[in-house]
C-alpha cells in the first residue's frame, strides 16, 4: 500500500506540474496575439487612414473611428481571457474589414454565411480572427481592379471555415507564420484540438474547431 500510495503521489504531483506548465504556456500564446495587434504598425497605419478621410468625408471618418476603438476596446476586454464566442469574433472581424476595405477602396469581398449566426453561442480563442485577416492582408494583392474574395463559413458543425483568393504579390512578403503557430499552440493547449490548413494554388482556407458552451 505504502508503494501503490507512494506511486500515486508521484502521478498526482507529475500531473499538477504539467497542468502549470500548459496554463503558463497558454498565456504565453494570449500575451503573443495580443502583442500583434496592438502593434505600434497597425495603429499608425489606420490613424493616417484616419487623418486622411476627415476632410474629404466626415460621415466616413466617424465610422472608421467608430469601428477602430471597438477593435482596441475589444482587444483590452480579451486581456484576461483565453476564450471568446463566435459571436464576439464575428463582430470583431466585421469592424477590422472595414477598416481594411476603406483603407484599400472596398477591393476586399468579405461575406459571412448567415449560417455563421447559429454557432455565435460557440466557443473559439480570443483574437483568433485577427490573427487570420492579418495574414490574409499580409500575403495577397489588394487588387485595384478586382477583388479579394475573403468568406467565412460553418462545416460539419464544429468548424469555422475562413478561406480566401491566393493573389500573390509581386514581391513575397517574409513571414514567419509565428501567428498560424501561435493560434494552433493556443487550440492545443485550450481545446485540445487541431486547426486544419488547406493551402492550394488557387486559395487558402483554414478551419477552425469550435465548441458547444
Amino acid at each position: 500500500m505504502t508503494v501503490l500510495a507512494f506511486i500515486l503521489y508521484d502521478r498526482i504531483k507529475n500531473l499538477a506540474i504539467r497542468k502549470e506548465q500548459i496554463e503558463v504556456a497558454l498565456k504565453q500564446a494570449e500575451i503573443n496575439s495580443l502583442k500583434e495587434q496592438l502593434s505600434p504598425h497597425f495603429l499608425f497605419n489606420n490613424l493616417n487612414v484616419l487623418i486622411s478621410i476627415i476632410q474629404e468625408d466626415p460621415q466616413k471618418a466617424e465610422q472608421f473611428a467608430r469601428s477602430f476603438t471597438n477593435i482596441y476596446r475589444y482587444v483590452l476586454e480579451q486581456i484576461e481571457n483565453s476564450k471568446t464566442t463566435v459571436g464576439e469574433e464575428m463582430r470583431f472581424a466585421r469592424d477590422y474589414m472595414y477598416l481594411m476595405n476603406v483603407r484599400y477602396e472596398n477591393a476586399i469581398d468579405f461575406v459571412v454565411s448567415k449560417e455563421v449566426e447559429n454557432f455565435y453561442n460557440y466557443s473559439m480563442p480570443a483574437l483568433a480572427m485577427q490573427t487570420i485577416l492579418e495574414n490574409i492582408i499580409k500575403h495577397n494583392a489588394i487588387p485595384p481592379q478586382d477583388k479579394l474574395n475573403v468568406s467565412i463559413s460553418i462545416v460539419d458543425n464544429e468548424f469555422l471555415v475562413i478561406k480566401n483568393d491566393k493573389l500573390s504579390k509581386v514581391e513575397d512578403t517574409y513571414s514567419s507564420k509565428l501567428g498560424l503557430r501561435n493560434l494552433k499552440s493556443r487550440y492545443a493547449l485550450a481545446y485540445h484540438k487541431e486547426v486544419l490548413v488547406e493551402n492550394s494554388e488557387k486559395y487558402f482556407m483554414i478551419k477552425l474547431p469550435i465548441e458547444m458552451l
